[in-house]
């Protein structure tokens, strides 16, 4: 499996493997403006509006910026033994 740009993501509501691009921002103690890079993977799934729709991850906010740039299948589940 590898990572897909997020347009080509299904749009049918099932969750998929997403990876979030996030940045937290802060001072530092001198007053000095830095950003830090918070992003992770995390499920994701299209969801419909009346306006149209977004992907969103079910971890919620993860960074004061963040966007969904990627995403893979979920994995088969393994097979009963």
């Amino acid at each position: 499996m590898e990572w897909q740009p997020i347009e080509t993501a299904p749009k049918d509501g099932k969750l998929f493997l997403g990876w979030v691009s996030a940045v937290r921002y802060g001072e530092d103690d001198a007053g000095q403006p830095f950003e830090h890079d918070v992003s992770d993977h995390d499920f994701c799934r299209w969801r419909e509006m009346e306006t149209g729709g977004f992907y969103e991850n079910m971890m919620g906010q993860i960074g004061d910026a963040q966007d969904i740039t990627h995403w893979t299948p979920l994995p088969e589940r393994p097979k009963s033994s």
